[in-house]
């Protein structure tokens, strides 16, 4: 073992290096981790014991407990996501409401295409993958797509307007503004969306009773402002989104934040009782949370 030495100045003072053993090191390297003395919360279960699907670690697939009683319920992720049980009936596949989940690997099995959880055609190949894919190039060229040329010949694009830079024209394309079936486009493939949000929203309103004999004046809700409603949103993106959600700062002169074409294309009244309704589907029969036959979805 080597043995350094170093002198000091008077006073005399002697100190000795001993570099220590890997043994000797190890016993002092402080790992991270829980305390030694670290007690398990009560009535929780042996984490070899949880089901665990996904292999998860013990450090973020956690218990959980009643918050009242104190009683051991479940393991669950840090989004309190819960694994689906697996289902003796269906060979332990993990099945919920005709849904398998797979928390590993899946391999599709021949026998599994003709169950009836399964929507796999019969010619689906084994396993199932996109076709010319390696795990180092997920999108080959041979998978890459192309515009529709005829169809967006016949929605009206062209040359000229593509010089012009018209989103308006890509934007109504994927959000139709008015009605596509009264539209003049022979076999219109596109599914309504401001049209469907004027009805929707509208009838909201009237259900919250705004717009009536009492209470604030309420203008109906019409289809030009429902799209300036999504141009204040958009451009409040595209100058950056720094108002930090605090989009009013939009709408006031003496802020740095002020916008004047937001400014004009509607008011910010107008932007929150907009904001208050709006609503793209008819929800009003939904059943509640709680209720029998709730389906978030």
């Amino acid at each position: 073992m080597t043995t350094f030495s170093l002198q000091m100045p008077t006073p005399s003072v002697v100190l000795t290096l001993t570099p220590l053993t890997l043994r000797e090191r190890s016993q002092n390297l402080l790992m991270i981790g829980p305390p030694p003395a670290l007690k398990e919360d009560k009535n929780e279960r042996p984490f070899e014991t949880v089901d665990n699907p996904g292999g998860w670690d013990r450090y973020y697939f956690v218990p959980r407990f009643d918050k009242k009683t104190g009683l051991y319920q479940h393991h669950s992720t840090p989004t309190k996501c819960r694994p689906c049980p697996p289902d003796p009936e269906r060979d332990g596949l993990r099945t919920c409401n005709g849904w398998v989940f797979y928390y590993q690997d899946w391999k599709l099995v021949d026998s599994w295409k003709q169950s009836s959880f399964s929507f796999l055609p019969e010619d689906a190949p084994v396993p199932v993958y996109r076709i010319g894919s390696t795990p180092s190039d997920p999108l080959p060229s041979s998978r890459k797509g192309c515009l529709n040329y005829n169809l967006l010949r016949q929605m009206g694009l062209s040359k000229s307007r593509l010089k012009r830079h018209d989103p308006l024209f890509f934007l109504q394309l994927l959000l139709p503004i008015c009605r596509p079936d009264a539209s003049d486009i022979e076999q219109d493939p596109r599914l309504p969306y401001y049209s469907n949000i004027m009805t929707w929203s509208q009838s909201y309103a009237t259900k919250l009773g705004l717009g009536g004999s009492f209470g604030h004046k309420f203008k109906e809700v019409m289809i030009p402002e429902l799209v300036r409603f999504d141009g204040a949103l958009i451009r409040d993106g595209l100058l950056g989104g720094a108002t930090d959600g605090a989009i009013y700062r939009r709408w006031k002169p003496d802020d740095a934040g002020y916008d004047q074409y937001i400014g004009a294309s509607l008011t910010h009244t107008r932007f929150l009782q907009l904001k208050r309704v709006w609503k793209l589907n008819d929800n009003q029969e939904a059943k509640k949370r709680g209720e029998e036959g709730y389906d978030p979805a």
